[in-house]
Order: structure tokens, then C-alpha cells, then sequence
């Protein structure tokens, strides 16, 4: 006997009598499971230094619907439910410099002979946490109490040579006060005086110019 083999062969669908199997099924057609759903994270509630930041966490239908319900969160139970707040460290935050007053030294005698005056000034500073010592403006140590100190004493020198109402000679003089600071640690700065003409301890006009230092 011989045995016939027929080679399969794509036909019009209208040539099959019998309805088309199936190409596609639904499956898997119960409800999912409803699932956490977290927002995003809030800002810091510092700016620096440790705070916190927090997120709304509802439990939602996870249903194909365009607008997922919201459940209570014993719906979801079955899963841990996520962190709401945790802690946040943007940056370290600065400590505040203690302010304080103090005195400066006293100036050198207002005059050069005789009776003067020498001054001190009252002053506001602030102290780092790293030591350093930094002058600020007085006003920053309105709520400090200022100490009860003078800020003025009298000076008295050597008696100032007299001379003769006849004598020509001025009595006029000039006179230098300290360097300042540099301008700079390195590299060049400068440094400066004032140079004021006093006789007996008053300005004066009678200074000779090429003598000015």
C-alpha cells in the first residue's frame, strides 16, 4: 500500500465551512490587588542642620479604571506600608558669633607738651566658633549692657617751654600718630598717619611745611 502525503496549502477562509478557532482569550480576569501609592518628598523643613521631610502614603485600587480609588490602609495591609517622614541634612548650619563690647587702648596724649586728653573707644566684636576675633558694627551689641568705663582721661606732660611775648619764636609743632595696620598680611600693603600742626595741644596754622614729616 501506498502512502499518500498532502502538503498543506493557504486557502480563502470562505472555503472553510467550520467557525475559526479562537486567536485570543481573556485570562487572569480577577480584581488586582490594591497597592501603596507614596508622593513625592516635601522640602526640608530646615535649611540647615537636621529637619524633616514628609510624603502623603494612600493605599489605591490598582484597577485598570482611569481613576484608581483610595482605600483605607488596612486594604493594603499586606504589604509594609512606606515611610511617611525620614530625617534630612542639607548643610551644617553656622553658630552664631557671641558678641561682646571692649575697649580699645588709649590714644596717645592729644597734646605734646603740657595738659591733654586721651580717648578710648567702646567697640562691639563677635567670636567665631573657630577663636577668630572679628569687630562688627556696635549697633549688633544694642542688647549686650555696655560697660560703665570712661572713655576719656587727662594726660599731663612736660611742662611746655615758654617763651617771651617779644620772642618770634612759634610755638607751633608737628605732630604724628601711630601707623595704622597694613592694608595687608603679604604681597605689599600700606600704612597710614595722620600728621596734624598743635600748639599747646590746639591745631595750629604756624607749622613750617618743609618740616612736615
Amino acid at each position: 500500500m501506498q502512502r499518500i502525503q498532502y502538503k498543506p496549502e493557504w486557502v480563502s477562509h470562505s472555503l472553510c465551512h467550520s467557525p475559526a478557532p479562537l486567536t485570543k482569550e481573556s485570562c487572569n480576569t480577577q480584581s488586582c490587588p490594591p497597592v501603596w501609592s507614596a508622593g513625592p518628598w516635601s522640602e526640608c523643613s530646615q535649611t540647615c542642620g537636621k529637619g524633616w521631610r514628609k510624603r502623603v502614603v494612600l493605599c489605591k485600587s490598582s484597577s485598570s479604571s482611569f481613576w484608581p480609588q483610595i482605600l483605607p490602609d488596612s486594604a493594603c495591609a499586606v504589604e509594609a506600608k512606606p515611610t511617611m517622614q525620614e530625617p534630612c541634612l542639607l548643610k551644617r548650619c553656622h553658630k552664631p558669633k557671641k558678641l561682646h563690647w571692649f575697649l580699645s587702648a588709649w590714644s596717645e596724649c592729644s597734646v605734646t607738651c603740657g595738659k591733654g586728653v586721651q580717648r578710648r573707644t567702646l567697640n562691639c566684636a563677635g567670636t567665631s566658633v573657630s577663636g577668630k576675633y572679628r569687630e562688627v558694627a556696635p549697633k549688633k551689641c544694642s542688647h549686650l549692657q555696655a560697660p560703665s568705663t570712661d572713655l576719656e582721661k587727662a594726660c599731663i606732660l612736660s611742662p611746655c617751654p615758654r617763651h617771651s611775648v617779644y620772642s618770634p619764636v612759634s610755638q607751633s609743632s608737628w605732630f604724628t600718630s601711630p601707623w595704622s595696620q597694613c592694608t595687608a598680611t603679604c604681597g605689599g600693603g600700606t600704612q597710614v598717619r595722620s600728621v596734624q600742626c598743635l600748639a599747646n595741644g590746639r591745631s595750629a596754622t604756624g607749622c613750617l611745611l618743609h618740616q612736615k614729616p
